[in-house]
């Protein structure tokens, strides 16, 4: 039988703690990050889809196709309020450069995060 919500990523995700980065921009805080992709957080819509350059501090560049974008939350302060939405990211295949800077983040992201899978199994494939 089908499960909707069988877990259908391939390499585990690491906590990333709003971790800054930027698409075209436009600042994102990135909640959780993998080698194949990531859950960001933005103010901005981003189209699913849509193939965008995300840059994850310090310096990490890479492209990126939108898989999901959902209104998250709408943070009202008076008179403006702010809507803030998650986009699920894949990424492209990166380069052994890229591959080898996205390992030395995860590495240090899952040694903040106990709770965060061994980064053994984010790289093992």
């Amino acid at each position: 039988m089908f499960n909707l919500f069988a877990e259908r990523r391939t390499h585990p995700r690491i906590e990333a703690k709003d971790h800054p980065g930027l698409i075209d921009l436009t600042p994102v805080k990135v909640l959780d990050l993998s080698f194949c992709g990531a859950l960001i957080e933005t103010d901005a819509w981003l189209v699913p889809g849509r193939h965008y350059d995300l840059r994850i501090e310090p310096g990490i560049s890479i492209g990126a196709t939108v898989v999901r974008c959902t209104i998250r939350r709408i943070d009202a302060r008076g008179r403006r309020s702010r809507v803030v939405r998650h986009a699920g990211l894949l990424f492209d295949t990166p380069d052994d450069l890229v591959r080898q800077q996205l390992l030395l983040l995860l590495r240090a992201l899952g040694r903040a995060a106990s709770d965060s899978p061994p980064v053994e199994l984010a790289i093992a494939r």
